[in-house]
């Protein structure tokens, strides 16, 4: 019994350092649009008004810009707890087999 109190442990551990992780940083508006940057290192990037220059392409009034985490112990805790499997590949071979059959 003790094995999985350890692993429920050290999940909660896991998801708490995840959710930590997560938190907002800093949020700096700048020349037309808003950085949002959180503790693992990456930020999103939202466009305020149109023809904003961003290293080196325009965007538009409302883009989105998403810079993907930074942090190796986020990406590994990411990693270790991500679903290994999806449902949605199955049902995409089940909607091509009644297409063709159908």
């Amino acid at each position: 019994m003790s094995q999985y109190t350890d692993y429920i442990k050290q999940a909660s551990q896991d998801f708490a350092e995840i959710s930590e992780y997560e938190k907002l940083s800093c949020l700096h508006a700048i020349a037309g649009r808003l950085e949002t940057h959180y503790n693992h290192g990456g930020m999103r990037i939202t466009i305020l008004r149109d023809n904003i220059e961003y290293e080196g392409i325009v965007y538009a009034k409302d883009d989105v810009i998403d810079i993907p985490p930074t942090d190796e112990y986020y990406l590994k805790l990411k990693e270790k707890w991500e679903p290994k499997t999806t449902k949605r590949p199955l049902l995409l071979k089940l909607f091509k087999f009644l297409k063709i059959t159908g």
